[in-house]
């Protein structure tokens, strides 16, 4: 396991054991707290632990390098065209996911963005063209979009509607895969700025 995986799993496992103690607390001195606060604390263990689930669905997974891809313009290229020179970090998203889920991850994109080179980051985008690329331009996002059919990556994430992570190279096996929640964006901003540090120029080292 690398030192950024093992990074991501420390930052799950941290916030999960801090709501668990918490919830335990809740448990100890419930006279004294809100019982919804125990709801809540519960509420964020298990998506923090579902999504830790889901994020092995897609790592290590092997992409097809002959996958074609649509551009903004409406031209067919290689997802091994756009590895060519350095790896990207891919936001991959479809509009099967929930609203709220692809505005979150739009914004922290944008949050973001001045950290990052505009061709350092691609969105690989399922559905409707049009509406997706206003929702891009509605956030202003830099960085350039690629539209392919559903569950097109052909893994088992694929399947699961949601908007995830992963960094990807000329190997094209999907790595450090990460499933935001937004609910709880602490670990998103958590493993952008892990990410930070790996750039260099445009390249991830």
């Amino acid at each position: 396991m690398t030192k950024d995986k093992l990074y991501i799993m420390v930052i799950v496992i941290l916030i999960l054991g801090n709501s668990l103690h918490f919830r335990k607390s809740i448990t100890i001195h419930e006279s004294e707290v809100d019982p919804y606060e125990g709801l809540l604390y519960d509420f964020v263990g298990e998506i923090l632990t579902n999504n830790m689930q889901l994020q092995w669905l897609g790592e290590g997974v092997a992409i097809n390098e002959k996958l074609i891809l649509e551009n903004e313009d409406s031209e067919m290229i290689s997802l091994k065209e756009i590895l060519e020179y350095d790896k990207k970090l891919i936001f991959r998203f479809s509009d099967m996911a929930c609203n709220e889920c692809i505005d979150a991850q739009m914004n922290m994109l944008k949050n973001h963005s001045a950290s990052f080179n505009e061709n350092d980051i691609i969105l690989i985008a399922s559905g409707n063209k049009r509406n997706l690329l206003i929702k891009k331009n509605e956030f202003q996002l830099p960085f350039m979009i690629y539209f392919i059919e559903y569950e097109g990556l052909h893994f088992e994430l694929e399947r699961m509607n949601t908007p995830y992570y992963f960094v990807i190279d000329r190997n094209i096996i999907a790595d450090l895969v990460f499933v935001p929640a937004k609910e709880i964006p602490l670990p998103t901003i958590n493993y952008f700025n892990m990410l930070k540090d790996r750039f260099d120029n445009t390249l991830l080292k």
